[in-house]
């Protein structure tokens, strides 16, 4: 398996200028209500030009992620085409790095960052299934984000047991912010078992939006929070109160563009204790996680990489952690927040990655 993936990889990456250095292959957790195992396949390249995905002007969400995911894209349509049928079922992720002394040449052209349009939908208007029943049951679910596709999108188990084991290592948070809220189930749980005396929850979706005033808005009224609800770019927010647990639910190269613009405000912001908690990547996506947490030190030879930017520059303590297939970040000035949110995730299956 991986001998054919990195053979087929080879080839369609020659044709860009791109090297194929490593191949590896890890297990994936079968999917919620599934029985068939999936491997995560990350193929590292080195590319002889350095501005291929952007410049030192360029941001990592608005620049470098569109042609990222576009190269990504014509890739999997080349495996697709050249794997065999009988090939175990792979979730194939690229980790691009610049050769060594690559001067910066022209980009591929660019897109926007996808944003797909989404509803908000009763959970218990979708089919029955073990998982969702499970998480209305533990977590309290009433709702769900579906897609385009028609997939549910924002049932992420692992963050939600993260904000949970957050909660508990900072039981009376002054105030919550959560980025990317969705639905708002993790500020819901906030709401239920800390009532903070504050709420701020963000989505890019007016749909969204529309949801979490009226849903967190009764929630919020029982618990004697303020809520304030704002739509658009989370990369637009001030970040000038303080914030006792800050929840990060945006797209995964979103996240890395939030701390190169707003880490240093983020940082005050949650002070000596405050907890962040962010959804960081999936198992596998290794060009997602090492913009976050710093894990790939080769990824600074990208022009537009931000030095001082990553959770370990801004945050005394923090660590990743595998909650099924996602990864999830923690990060705090105070390495005993870190200790304790940890305990409680590994407490329920959490593993530690850094």
């Amino acid at each position: 398996m991986s001998l054919a993936l990195h053979e087929a990889s080879a080839a369609f990456f020659a044709r860009l200028g791109g090297v194929v250095t490593e191949t590896s292959v890890e297990p994936l957790e079968p999917e919620p209500d599934a029985d068939t195992a999936a491997f995560a396949a990350t193929v590292t390249v080195e590319f002889d030009n350095a501005g291929m995905f952007g410049d030192a002007g360029a941001d990592i969400y608005d620049d470098v992620y569109p042609r990222y995911r576009a190269l990504r894209h014509e890739w999997w349509e080349a495996l697709r085409a050249a794997l065999s049928d009988e090939t175990p079922r792979l979730r194939p992720y690229l980790l691009p790095l610049p050769a060594p002394g690559a001067p910066t040449g022209p980009a591929r052209d660019a897109a926007s960052p996808v944003r797909p349009e989404v509803d908000v939908v009763p959970l218990e208007s979708v089919p029955r299934s073990s998982y969702v029943d499970r998480m209305r049951r533990e977590f309290g679910l009433e709702y769900g984000l579906r897609g385009a596709s028609g997939r549910l999108l924002d049932l992420a188990e692992g963050l939600l047991v993260a904000v949970r084991a957050a909660v508990d290592a900072l039981p009376d948070p002054e105030s919550v912010v959560e980025l990317g809220a969705g639905t708002g189930a993790a500020t819901g749980i906030v709401l239920r078992r800390a009532r903070p005396k504050r709420a701020l929850v963000q989505d890019a979706s007016e749909a969204a939006g529309r949801h979490l005033r009226e849903y967190l808005g009764a929630l919020a009224g029982q618990t004697g929070a303020s809520l304030q609800v704002v739509t658009g770019d989370c990369r637009d927010l001030p970040f000038d109160e303080p914030i006792g647990l800050l929840i990060c639910d945006i797209p995964f190269a979103q996240l890395p563009s939030l701390l190169a613009r707003r880490g240093e405000q983020i940082c005050a912001a949650l002070g000596d204790q405050g907890i962040l908690v962010a959804a960081s990547s999936a198992m596998g996506m290794r060009f997602y996680q090492g913009l976050t947490d710093g894990s790939e030190p080769r990824l600074s030879g990208w022009p537009w990489r931000v030095p001082g930017r990553s959770l370990p520059d801004l945050f005394a303590s923090g660590a990743a952690v595998r909650m099924r297939n996602l990864v999830v970040s923690v990060a705090s000035a105070s390495p005993a927040r870190v200790d304790a949110t940890l305990a409680g995730m590994t407490a329920r299956g959490g593993e530690v990655l850094t």
